[in-house]
C-alpha cells in the first residue's frame, strides 16, 4: 500500500490491487472511503506523490502482466 498527502490535507492510498481510497484520518478509527480502481487492469507497485497543484503520481503495472514480462519488469507512471 502507497500513501501520501495533499496540500489540502487529505490523505490519500492506493495498493497492489489497483484501490485508489480516500483515508479520514482525524476520526476514530480513521474512515476509508473508495474513490474508485484503477482502469486497464492497472495497480500500484510502489509510492504515489501528492504535488502542491494537488495532482497524485504513481508507479503502476497491469496485473494481466505476467512476472518479469511487460510493466511488471518496467513499471510505468500514471496520474491518478
Amino acid at each position: 500500500m502507497a500513501l501520501t498527502p495533499t496540500p489540502d490535507g487529505k490523505l490519500y492510498s492506493a495498493d497492489f490491487s489497483g484501490y485508489f481510497c480516500e483515508i479520514a484520518p482525524k476520526v476514530n478509527p480513521p474512515a476509508v472511503t473508495v474513490i474508485g480502481k484503477l482502469d486497464q487492469n492497472m495497480a500500484i507497485s510502489g509510492d504515489i506523490v501528492g504535488l502542491g497543484d494537488g495532482s497524485i503520481y504513481g508507479t503502476a503495472y497491469n496485473l494481466m502482466d505476467k512476472s518479469g514480462m511487460g510493466t511488471q519488469a518496467m513499471n510505468v507512471l500514471i496520474k491518478l
